[in-house]
């Protein structure tokens, strides 16, 4: 038993790339870094078992269907490989994320119940701003990612799905 455990760490230990392993803050050259950083959300995607969500998105893209979904800002860096597609594939990770969360979730992903963080909303004193749609409290997904430090990476689809290759099936 102790062998096929230790065989089964193995296989997986073979499944790792640079990407998995590489400190991305070191990487100089800004091309393998932005491809490194869709990897690494590819394979995260991947675990989480949203990948046909995502390849969804990809397939509007390449069908050149962004649904009011705004093309980010290209680097020279990137401008190449839009050369090479023919059109600018980048979208950003929030794209992938509802634009508002419920108050109470947003209140229990920052650490704070409810009642909480109702009491920090009456003082002002919440670090993101609470919107009202009809009778509900809702906060900006994209806020969220900005308190937590959660960068909006920009990314190509086909370092993402590249990533998600790497996790394989699980």
């Amino acid at each position: 038993m102790v062998e096929r455990v230790g065989t089964k760490m193995a296989l997986r230990c073979l499944r790792l790339r640079a990407s998995s392993i590489i400190d991305a803050s070191t990487v100089r050259d800004p091309d393998a870094n932005e491809r490194i950083r869709g990897e690494r959300a590819g394979a995260l995607l991947q675990r989480m078992g949203v990948m046909d969500h995502v390849k969804t998105l990809h397939d509007k893209l390449r069908s050149g269907c962004r649904d009011g979904v705004d093309s980010p800002a290209i680097t020279p860096t990137q401008a190449g490989r839009s050369w090479v597609d023919g059109k600018n594939l980048y979208y950003r990770i929030s794209d992938l994320l509802p634009q508002y969360v419920g108050f109470s979730e947003a209140a229990n992903i920052i650490g704070l119940s409810e009642s909480q963080a109702s009491k920090l909303a009456r003082k002002g004193s919440l670090p993101f701003r609470v919107l009202w749609i009809g009778n509900s409290r809702v906060v900006s997904v994209n806020s969220l990612m900005h308190i937590l430090g959660i960068q909006d990476a920009i990314v190509h689809p086909d370092d993402v799905e590249n990533g998600a290759s790497h996790v394989g099936e699980e």
